[in-house]
């Protein structure tokens, strides 16, 4: 599928309003467009306080329900367990849940309740339905189906300088060889070199820059293999921030969204930059355009006019 600025528009636009109209699999690693062309990876996060969770063994959503851990109940929404057998006792409190495997009936105070999904063993680990210990233990969730996040507690996403401190750029200026436009950041209607760099992990998403908010990039392929980086966030000015892909054996790879079609999905808008794009040779002579690969670059720059550079360490990249 070759990729123009000026590809058909009404299809551009069916590709992505359904694209983005996501459905978590049974289990939750990947999210699959409606659109039978489209495929976008996007597993499912659990944020507590803006902060995404780590796990040995990963949530999953099973019949709507997010399942996690049970370890998370005690380490972060407070809750005290006390396990027999198969029976779950979880108290916080005054708040007594009382959960049983593979089982869709649990108590709370000794009230019979009914669960969507039964607390399950899945690779050694206890994960129980968040919602119900949640709701259980009086902590606020909230599932959001387009960024696929489960929002646990506060909501605030933290601007960059507040969470990344700043390193030297001088290391990663060898990337910048002949595309030393990327390497100077505009500031004030100031355009110079820059000194900094922000250097962070697709862990450390969501944040905020200058007053927009990223919350995630995924990668999403169409039928024929044609890939994209599809790109969650709020930016909806009438140009989307730029993205450039850098790799010290490859000249570094400027993207726009394809076209100047966006969707907006309530407060989120969703954008797609091509990992091959036609426009490419013309506007900034790269050669063998239509063979790069965004899995052999080191970082993914975000030219969002910051103080510095803005550099996500590649999530896709394989060695």
């Amino acid at each position: 599928m070759k990729l123009s600025r000026s590809w058909n528009v009404k299809k551009w636009g069916t590709l992505m309003l359904t694209a983005v109209l996501l459905a978590a699999s049974s289990g939750g690693e990947k999210a699959a467009a409606a659109h039978k062309d489209m495929k976008v990876s996007m597993p499912l996060e659990v944020l507590y306080d803006g902060r995404k969770m780590q796990f040995d063994v990963p949530p999953k959503m099973v019949n709507n329900s997010v399942l996690v851990p049970i370890r998370f109940v005690s380490d972060k929404l407070g809750g005290k367990l006390a396990v027999n057998g198969k029976k779950i006792t979880i108290t916080k409190g005054k708040q007594v849940l009382q959960i049983t495997m593979n089982s869709k009936t649990a108590a709370f105070n000794g009230k019979t309740v009914q669960l969507n999904q039964a607390a399950i063993v899945d690779r050694g680990r206890t994960l129980v339905p968040l919602r119900a210990v949640s709701e259980g233990l009086g902590v606020k969730v909230e599932w959001d189906k387009v960024t696929q996040f489960v929002w646990i507690g506060k909501k605030e996403v933290p601007e960059l300088k507040d969470l990344i401190k700043p390193v030297k750029s001088e290391p990663y200026k060898k990337y910048f060889k002949g595309r030393k436009f990327f390497y100077k950041h505009r500031v004030d209607g100031v355009s110079s070199p820059a000194t900094q760099a922000y250097v962070i992990d697709a862990n450390d998403l969501p944040v905020a820059i200058n007053g927009e908010h990223f919350y995630r990039y995924d990668l999403a392929s169409y039928k024929d293999g044609t890939k994209f980086i599809q790109a969650t966030t709020t930016d909806k000015g009438s140009m989307a921030t730029q993205i450039y892909y850098l790799n010290y054996a490859s000249k570094l790879r400027y993207r726009a969204t394809t076209t100047s079609y966006q969707e907006n999905i309530g407060d989120f808008r969703i954008h797609y930059y091509p990992v091959v794009d036609s426009t490419d040779e013309t506007a900034f002579g790269d050669k063998n355009y239509t063979k790069y690969k965004v899995e052999i670059a080191d970082y993914v720059g975000i030219a969002a006019g910051y103080p510095g550079l803005v550099l996500i360490k590649n999530p896709f990249k394989k060695e």
